[in-house]
């Protein structure tokens, strides 16, 4: 799963994307690119492609000041689960983020919009490249896979 925001303004801001995941979902192992996830019966990784200026990335579970890292599936009952923030600053910019729950590893290295397509770089944990575009007209989506 590929997660693309596009954001632009006139001004430079801090802009932030949660991922909030399953209570059941724990974090492993991370570095500066990847975050590795585990449940009963998957293991993957989180990927936060690079955009122009790095990302802070911030995890919080079950934390009380301020109040994140919760799931409410009713009324005053909170259940912790994880959930990961990524802050960076600018005005207009386009980031991708991957889950991705399989060895091959597929995730988004860069992204990029001109217009109303977005494109999507793409590389598997050996190296191999390739890329997609989407464009968008009213309410029709066209995909395409590029080399």
């Amino acid at each position: 799963l590929v997660i693309v925001d596009h954001v632009s303004s006139a001004l430079t801001h801090t802009y932030t994307r949660y991922l909030q995941l399953h209570p059941q979902i724990e974090l492993g192992e991370s570095d500066a690119s990847a975050i590795q996830i585990n449940a009963p019966g998957f293991a993957g990784a989180i990927y936060d492609a690079p955009g122009e200026t790095a990302a802070v990335r911030t995890q919080a579970r079950g934390q009380k000041q301020p109040l994140q890292g919760f799931s409410s599936p009713d009324f005053r009952q909170f259940v912790p689960r994880w959930t990961l923030a990524f802050a960076d600053t600018g005005s207009t910019e386009t980031r991708a983020l991957t889950i991705a729950l399989d060895a091959r590893a597929l995730r988004a290295t860069e992204a990029s919009t001109d217009g109303k397509t977005t494109t999507v770089g793409l590389a598997d944990a050996a190296g191999a490249e390739s890329s997609l575009s989407v464009a968008r007209d009213r309410r029709k989506l066209t995909v395409a896979a590029g080399g």
